[in-house]
């Protein structure tokens, strides 16, 4: 039998023991890395299931796989060949007859080994033509300072990123690549291009709320990496020749926090 004074030591210690809580819980359900394109992923969750159930993957059963041999080209595929083809195009060496121009120059890289027959086939050319067709695509063709596959990582406070996330300690790096940025009559556009083929006002609302968080992280990025901010932001949807402007530019960019960019 415990003296009194034992027992009631012990006694203490051991509901101390079963009430701690580890101060630090919240750092332990942060992850240390994350990219910009899982930023879309993480507002679904915010917004719940329900969110999530309003766009449904983008369907293209109409529309015809590209072969070659045993490789399959399907939508999303073709989606990162375009972005490829956007990557490599001379865009100062383009004709006035833009069809023309970048048919001739996706031979070339074709030949040049860029591409493999069946991927030059794959990429979505018209779509390429009729962006560079746009203002937004005039604009680029007589840009300044033309910057594409810009890569970053940048460090935020985890609360800044996710809002279950506040109250954790430490910093997560935010890892991405800004599809294009250049300067034009003295104004900074950043855009991103998006392969996704969508269909009804509900669904590309939805659509574009899930990417708007993503371009104002490339906005936030690019203040960080050249000093300035971008004026204008446009995400460009490739297959239905939709460029959408992103009010706000840094507005909802996490604050507007820059530390920490590379």
């Amino acid at each position: 039998i415990l003296p009194p004074r034992e027992k009631e030591r012990l006694t203490r210690l051991l509901r101390e023991r079963l009430l701690f809580v580890y101060p630090y819980l919240k750092d332990t359900l942060v992850p240390t890395k994350l990219s910009v394109s899982a930023l879309k992923h993480s507002d679904e969750a915010e917004m719940g299931s329900g969110y999530a159930a309003i766009l449904p993957p983008p369907s293209f059963a109409k529309e015809e796989l590209i072969r070659e041999g045993k490789a399959v080209y399907d939508s999303a595929a073709r989606g990162t060949l375009t972005h490829k083809a956007l990557q490599y195009l001379n865009l100062k060496a383009l004709s006035d007859n833009l069809g023309e121009g970048v048919k001739e120059q996706l031979d070339n890289l074709t030949q040049e080994g860029r591409f493999t027959p069946g991927q030059r086939e794959a990429i979505y050319e018209g779509d390429i033509v009729r962006f560079l067709q746009s203002d937004i695509g005039k604009a680029l063709l007589n840009a300044e300072d033309i910057r594409r596959e810009t890569e970053f990582i940048m460090a935020l406070p985890p609360g800044e990123v996710q809002s279950e996330w506040e109250g954790a300690t430490g910093k997560i790096l935010i890892q991405g690549i800004i599809d294009l940025s250049f300067i034009y009559k003295g104004k900074r556009y950043i855009i991103d291009y998006k392969t996704d083929a969508l269909t009804g006002r509900e669904r590309f609302e939805a659509n574009l709320r899930r990417y708007e968080r993503q371009i104002r992280a490339y906005a936030l990025a690019y203040c960080g990496l050249y000093g300035a901010a971008a004026e204008e932001l446009y995400i460009c949807y490739l297959r239905t020749g939709t460029n959408v402007r992103v009010e706000g530019g840094l507005k909802g960019a996490f604050d507007g926090i820059t530390e920490g960019i590379t």
